[in-house]
């Protein structure tokens, strides 16, 4: 069996920036972010530009040179298809979240195993997306990184410790039509907006919504004396 790779590809990556050079509003910084192209938003957004990334799969003989696929996808399917693909299962004493997605990325089929996705912002949820259809559900603040803004975007005047605004109007997006998000649909599609925060309202008493405590949120795993396997001297990005 010859080896299956998979590398993420970030759209929004940090690359070095030229020694001396800056940037088209004359602002110096170590690094270049790279947009992602017709995407609105940037790292840390729920925006597609800050949580969409393409994914390569090359196995010769299994995976046909040449073919793509559209069909969303997420970095928790990872852990079930490779368990699989080794002939394995995935255990169920515990709740995995991740679908196998190995039709998708032989090309036996294009449909997503995910009848919803959830975009969240730390703990709270920020957006849903069901098929072609996308609810923003929070407030998104521009954050810019290592002093650049998000393409399209303009430099957030308020407080950077403000929190989102509570009263925010979910916007619909149809991404098959809008893949920048530029224009909010919920007013002519009431029924898509209904049916999306069923999502929502089903998901609240599993992981919660806004932060608060849920049912389904299971505690993080601890180490008892951890070490880290690889010593870094300054900060990450030093």
């Amino acid at each position: 069996m010859r080896p299956l790779i998979v590398p993420y590809l970030p759209l929004n990556p940090l690359l070095p920036r030229p020694k001396g050079a800056k940037d088209a509003e004359g602002m110096k910084s170590k690094f270049l972010a790279v947009t992602g192209g017709p995407l609105r938003g940037g790292k840390f957004s729920q925006w597609e530009g800050g949580s969409r990334e393409p994914i390569i799969a090359w196995w010769p003989g299994k995976i046909a040179p040449g073919t793509s696929c559209d069909t969303i996808a997420s970095e928790m399917d990872v852990l079930p298809t490779f368990v699989k693909l080794a002939g394995g299962e995935v255990s169920k004493e515990r709740k995995i979240d991740g679908k196998d997605i190995w039709p998708l990325l032989s090309g036996q089929n294009k449909t997503s195993p995910h009848e919803s996705l959830y975009y969240w912002a730390g703990l709270e949820l920020g957006a849903v997306r069901s098929g072609e259809w996308k609810l923003l559900l929070r407030e998104q603040k521009v954050i810019e990184v290592h002093g650049q803004k998000p393409k399209g975007e303009k430099k957030d005047k308020r407080d950077k410790n403000q929190k989102p605004d509570r009263n925010f109007t979910p916007q619909l997006f149809n991404l098959s039509q809008d893949i920048g998000e530029t224009t909010d649909v919920a007013a002519a599609h009431p029924g898509v907006v209904k049916r999306l925060m069923e999502f929502v309202a089903e998901m609240a008493p599993d992981l919660g919504v806004r932060g608060n405590k849920a049912l389904g949120i299971r505690p993080a795993g601890h180490v008892d004396h951890p070490k880290p396997l690889l010593l870094r001297e300054g900060r990450e990005y030093d």
